[in-house]
């Protein structure tokens, strides 16, 4: 096996699909790994839209993309608890919001295991791609400063071509794909009053499950940044679009740290 392997970490986001465009179109070399961790969490239309247009078109050109699951292959399986017992979402208390590692666990863990077990390869033996566009400083600085890689090296291709989410998009319209969605799981808090009021029917309902699950050990901690239930902030006025004017973009890399 050669050294230096290239693994392209998929989130399946817009960032996911813009680089597949560009690997499509010869713009980019091709990895020599592609795999992406399934939550089990993650919202519908996302895996609409990767088996409809990215999975086909990077298959077109010779390029696999593995799909693994979280739940076996996460030292933490679907969990949103570490081995402490403290919540890895960035849930909302009337403390503030709690520091995450939902991504790290569900993904960057689940990944680097099923790479070892199933590759042979270790962290250290490959360079993970991570698709971080030049309009997401402060993820890219958190990133490199992170030592949660186990010594592994980090590429960012978007950079390298220094691209931004839109340009990303651009590079999915230019195949005739229609601009991809956002990726999230249904229940993130992260998610904008948008988002939420965007969510399927079926996914608000596993939004207000989930919650009501979460709250049985954690009863201060919330999906939403009001502290209050998410199935009542679903039906009131106050979860507004008007106020997505001043709320961040959600990580749409896969990779959140926020």
């Amino acid at each position: 096996m050669k050294s230096n392997l290239q693994v392209w970490s998929v989130g399946g986001g817009r960032q996911s699909c813009g680089l597949g465009a560009l690997i499509i179109q010869g713009k980019f070399e091709k990895p020599d790994i592609a795999v992406m961790a399934d939550t089990g969490r993650e919202k519908k239309r996302t895996w609409d839209y990767l088996s409809e247009y990215l999975i086909p078109g990077l298959a077109s050109v010779g390029v696999t993309l593995e799909i693994i699951k979280s739940k076996e292959w996460g030292y933490a399986g679907e969990s949103y608890v570490d081995g402490s017992g403290d919540l890895m979402l960035p849930v909302y208390t009337a403390d503030g919001k709690n520091s995450p590692d939902c991504s790290g666990s569900w993904k960057r863990d689940a990944i680097n295991r099923w790479l070892s077990v199933e590759k042979g390869i270790t962290r250290s033996q490959y360079v993970k791609w991570i698709g971080f566009s030049r309009d997401e400083p402060r993820r890219i600085l958190r990133m490199r400063e992170s030592k949660k890689e186990g010594g592994g090296k980090s590429r960012f291709p978007l950079l390298e071509l220094w691209l931004t989410k839109r340009e990303c998009i651009k590079a999915c319209l230019d195949l005739g794909w229609p601009e991809p969605p956002w990726s999230a799981c249904y229940m993130c808090p992260n998610m904008t009053d948008t988002d939420w009021n965007n969510l399927t029917p079926e996914e608000k309902w596993q939004a207000i499950e989930f919650e009501k699950e979460m709250q049985r050990d954690y009863p201060d901690a919330f999906l939403h940044r009001s502290c209050r239930p998410i199935e009542e902030s679903l039906k009131t006025i106050w979860l507004s679009k008007e106020s997505d004017l001043f709320d961040n973009e959600p990580c749409d890399s896969g990779l959140c740290f926020t």
